[in-house]
């Protein structure tokens, strides 16, 4: 893990920046560091980034933020250091994400299936606290769909020469399934479990027999131990999982223009370009927070959206930036890091400037 890795881990897990817990930032981090290495291979010529930072500049006036006595809270950045933005000393907003759009529910138009519509296939086996979970596949193989839902009439354990072990109706782990019309070529499935729990010697059957709602029956070969019982779910499809939107956000590239040295003591003023490398407008409706970081010295705050609403795809926009850098700041050549403060992917900027 290369040095700028580990300080966007550390970034985003930082218990003294009081952010909203975040179990997979470990993934984020991954995810995030890896895109912002394929937008490396991005290039923006100094041309069309002075023009687009012109057009921005004339087009937007932004005020200032004001304190309770009408003071503004912004300083102006170094004369060699253009914005377009001014910053202004606001707090992080709540994290967005896009809404998950949830899979469109099956309909239930077909007749039930019968059993030469059906090809059995694998069997996925799970367990926990003693119990077995099987989930047997279903594919339509037919030129028709046909509806596979609710519990079989009849599900048996069978072996040659022994009695038929008879499944009870509910299951204690898994699902009882989601049914619904099977199309033609797709996957649908039965759930069974058995219980180990009890003390007995094995007593292993080598096959289900299945008799569906429609009345028909499949034989599904398969071991499967029913010495301590066994219990049916329902029959049902595969269906999609909920998906989440990728937010258009993660796909803006920071970059710091910032100077090359700065007293400790005194704050750090600099510029953040946010550059929009797609052929869309990426909306800033959904203002983000960010983080920056200069050795000890870190704040979170709210990214100025008063003026820009959106970037242009291939536009980009400039942030002015002020970070407090305490008196007791190492002295000597110190990271600075600016990301921003997303749900998504963030990409992570970073510059080495000197602490005097």
């Amino acid at each position: 893990m290369s040095d700028l890795d580990r300080e966007l881990r550390n970034l985003l897990t930082d218990e003294h920046l009081h952010l909203p817990a975040r179990p997979d930032a470990v993934r984020i981090v991954h995810d995030g560091v890896r895109r912002r290495r394929r937008h490396r291979t991005i290039a923006i010529s100094a041309a069309t980034v002075a023009a687009v930072g012109a057009t921005v500049a004339v087009a937007l006036v932004v005020p200032a933020a004001l304190t309770a006595d009408g003071h503004s809270r912004t300083t102006p950045v170094q004369p060699d250091q253009r914005y377009d933005v001014a910053w202004v000393d606001s707090p992080a907003p709540t994290l967005w994400s896009p809404k998950v759009v949830q899979p469109k529910l099956p309909s239930m138009k077909a007749p039930r299936c019968l059993a030469s519509q059906l090809h059995v296939g694998n069997v996925l086996r799970n367990g926990a606290t003693g119990r077995q979970f099987y989930v047997i596949r279903l594919r339509n193989v037919s030129d028709r769909p046909c509806q596979l839902v609710g519990t079989p009439q009849r599900v048996a354990a069978q072996s040659t020469g022994r009695p038929d072990v008879v499944a009870t109706r509910g299951l204690n782990l898994g699902s009882g399934g989601v049914g619904g019309d099977l199309q033609p070529g797709k996957l649908g499935y039965l759930t069974v479990e058995t219980d180990s729990a009890c003390t007995q010697p094995t007593d292993n059957y080598s096959s289900l027999s299945v008799t569906l709602p429609s009345g028909t029956s499949l034989s599904i070969p398969m071991q499967i131990d029913v010495k301590c019982g066994l219990k049916t779910g329902g029959l049902g499809v595969s269906q999609p999982q909920p998906r989440i939107p990728v937010d258009p956000r993660t796909y803006l590239v920071p970059s710091i223009d910032a100077s090359a040295t700065v007293t400790a003591g005194r704050d750090l003023t600099y510029v953040v370009n946010l550059t929009n490398p797609t052929g869309s407008a990426i909306s800033l409706a959904h203002c983000p927070g960010y983080v920056q970081t200069l050795g000890p010295n870190k704040a979170v705050l709210g990214l100025n959206c008063s003026g820009v609403r959106s970037i242009g795809a291939g536009e980009s926009v400039r942030y002015e930036m002020h970070l407090a850098v305490s008196a007791d700041t190492p002295r000597g050549p110190t990271r600075l890091t600016w990301v921003l403060l997303l749900m998504g992917k963030p990409s992570l900027s970073s510059a080495t400037v000197l602490v005097e």
